[in-house]
């Protein structure tokens, strides 16, 4: 009688580890891109909502419904220029002031992208980069978790820089080079210059890190404007 509740014990025990390493192995389990998209739509409903819907024809009705759907996802949102990229260049670059004149920053989402998700909740609506941003940039976004945005995107920057090559494509890329944060800047000689600030998820910077980069990258275009 003895020996049969010490095999029932015995079996009580290896089936609780077996139990907690599965429960072990699932939290540890790495998070596809496709898998953390899946999760995104069946989110409560600040979530359901794609933060551009597919088939944007319209750029400002297109941005107003990015930056409604990102304060719905995250309480926060950095201002965002609510207009064309073309008016966002001339806000950032026409003040006869020098020091008037700020960087544009292009901030290019796509929420099959992990890092994305990530990017935005930790860096992009933080309350010390939004206050800085405003002070220091013009931002611009836009969505390419649908195809036909990222097109859309193509044909907007060809438009607006008469220097964008079909080799700067950067709305049809595939998930891992997302998130973009693309730093506009112009030489000497009045070109401009596309600088990749974020890159996908290579490197992510925490809070003072990815601020100290924007800073830097304030400095360089303050010297290019003054020269």
């Amino acid at each position: 009688m003895t020996l049969g509740n010490k095999n029932n014990q015995e079996e009580k025990i290896e089936s609780d580890i077996e139990e907690d390493d599965y429960v072990d192995n699932k939290s540890n389990a790495t998070t596809t891109d496709d898998e953390f998209y899946n999760e995104l739509m069946d989110a409560p409903p600040e979530f359901e909502d794609h933060l551009m819907p597919d088939g944007c024809k319209d750029e400002i009705t297109a941005i107003e419904h990015f930056t409604s759907c990102l304060n719905r996802r995250f309480n926060s949102c950095p201002v965002v220029f609510t207009g064309t990229l073309e008016d966002a260049l001339k806000e950032a670059f026409n003040s006869k002031e020098i020091k008037e004149r700020r960087p544009l920053l292009i901030y290019v989402n796509n929420d099959k992208s992990v890092y994305s998700n990530v990017f935005c909740r930790q860096l992009l609506c933080h309350d010390k980069l939004i206050e800085y941003l405003l002070n220091n940039y013009v931002l611009w976004t836009w969505d390419v978790t649908f195809s036909s945005n990222g097109e859309k995107l193509n044909e907007i920057l060809k438009t607006t820089f008469s220097q964008w090559k079909p080799g700067h494509s950067i709305g049809t890329g595939t998930t891992e080079q997302y998130p973009l944060l693309i730093g506009i800047r112009r030489s000497t000689n009045n070109d401009y210059l596309f600088d990749r600030i974020i890159d996908g998820s290579n490197k992510r910077p925490v809070v003072d890190e990815f601020l100290a980069q924007l800073i830097e990258y304030k400095d360089r275009f303050d010297i290019s404007e003054e020269n």
